[in-house]
């Protein structure tokens, strides 16, 4: 679920609305786009600085931790034209599913309080969405959260060896490290501990039983995979 807000400092006359793409991997995620017209700022500031990822989820957090949602992960994507800014919001387990109110909610609120703290160049784009089957895995409690769920951990370069990208279903998480329980040959599986600041890149990669005791801890409803996509 994804709301977008194209901020652009002499828009004017725009209307509402939202458009619908089919969901990817069966995941049940419907995307919608909403646009609104921005208030005119005065002043040329094509120049400005793109703030970091630090100052923005400073500013953000606070939003969305307000309306009972959780900050998942803050996102800056440079472009020559315009900044894409992108938020990742979520529910803590059990209190139901990220629905297109919250993304709009936190995109408006957000949006008002970046032309206030003046931070972002002239022209950006702020998307704010659910996270998705493959949501980011960025910090200890999410390992911790989503043990007995497969991931797809992509290491950073070690000395020259080669990079390793491994899946497999995520263990306990110790001070250590996350353990990540690989299958081997002939059908045997061993876990593999690895220290949380070698991870580069990881994701949740859940299969379809997974996806739904995710949904359902939610309060969502079980989904069904059919020629790739999803059937209610």
């Amino acid at each position: 679920m994804t709301t977008g807000r194209s901020n652009r400092r002499a828009s004017s006359g725009a209307a509402n609305h939202a458009t619908r793409t089919p969901p990817t991997r069966g995941c049940g995620d419907v995307r919608a786009t909403a646009t609104a017209p921005s208030v005119p700022r005065p002043g040329p500031r094509a120049g400005s600085a793109v703030p970091g990822t630090e100052r923005l989820t400073e500013l953000t957090r606070p939003i969305v931790e307000a309306i009972g949602l959780e900050l998942v992960d803050v996102e800056v994507q440079p472009g020559s034209r315009r900044v894409r800014l992108r938020v990742t919001i979520d529910r803590p387990t059990g209190v139901g599913n990220v629905s297109l109110d919250d993304c709009t909610n936190v995109s408006r609120r957000l949006d008002a309080l970046l032309d206030v703290e003046d931070v972002m160049p002239n022209a950006y784009v702020l998307e704010v969405s659910s996270p998705g089957m493959n949501r980011p895995l960025l910090r200890r409690s999410d390992y911790e959260r989503f043990a007995g769920v497969h991931a797809r951990l992509r290491l950073k370069d070690d000395g020259g060896a080669p990079r390793q990208t491994l899946v497999g279903v995520i263990g306990t998480t110790t001070d250590e490290g996350v353990e990540l329980i690989v299958p081997r040959k002939g059908g045997a599986s061993e876990g593999v501990r690895i220290p949380i600041d070698r991870v580069e890149r990881a994701t949740l990669d859940p299969t379809l039983e997974e996806w739904n005791r995710l949904g359902q801890a939610q309060g969502g409803e079980a989904i069904e995979w059919k020629d790739g996509e999803e059937t209610p």
